[in-house]
């Protein structure tokens, strides 16, 4: 984006995020258009292309804004109090399911880009996922709870396949993501994760 656009209002700017962001989420990369989002954001396609160069900048800048509104949801939590496991998953579980029901044009466009077949956005998309979900999350977590041989990041991978698994069904079948049957279905899992993770007198 252009110094431009960066001194804009922050509402201004957020409603042509918004905009992108919902056409990107409806199509892929390739057949959304750029039309589409600017008659959405209220605004001209050359003003569009005088705050962004290309289509695929704006779609990697509406990608790190994704990214930035997720990060600023994890901070206003204190991960750092929790030590147990399945309980900080419960909780970042709990962020990013609700900020999915606040906007369900965001989880649209993230799990389109995450599963694209165009390898820079999948890349870009895994890339920036990474970084909401660093090891500092995790740095007071009590790994002795694990039994032996079971390796804490491959359960974490699993759940997180789980509900990537879950969020793709209900993007499939247009239907609206209710947030107290997400987690119980989080719940559930975890549950059953729990049972095989931990050593007995932990579960």
């Amino acid at each position: 984006m252009t110094d431009s656009f960066r001194a804009l209002p922050e509402e201004k700017k957020e409603r042509v995020f918004a905009a992108a962001i919902q056409v990107f989420a409806a199509r892929d990369y390739k057949h959304a258009s750029t039309d589409d989002i600017a008659a959405k954001a209220g605004v001209s396609k050359g003003i569009l292309f005088y705050w962004f160069r290309n289509k695929r900048e704006l779609y990697l800048d509406c990608m790190a804004y994704l990214s930035d509104a997720t990060r600023r949801a994890f901070e206003q939590v204190r991960f750092e109090d929790v030590t147990d496991f399945f309980e900080l998953m419960e909780l970042g579980g709990r962020v990013k399911t609700e900020l999915a029901c606040r906007a369900p044009h965001y989880t649209e466009f993230a799990m389109r880009a995450y599963f694209s077949e165009e390898e820079w956005i999948a890349r870009a998309a895994y890339d920036l996922t990474g970084q909401t979900q660093t090891e500092e999350c995790f740095r007071n977590i009590d790994w002795s709870k694990f039994r032996e041989g079971v390796d804490g990041k491959h359960v974490l991978q699993m759940l997180v396949w789980m509900m990537t698994g879950y969020l793709q069904e209900k993007q499939r079948g247009d239907a609206p993501l209710d947030f107290e049957e997400a987690m119980e279905e989080y719940r559930r899992w975890a549950g059953i994760f729990r049972r095989y993770a931990y050593k007995e007198e932990y579960q």
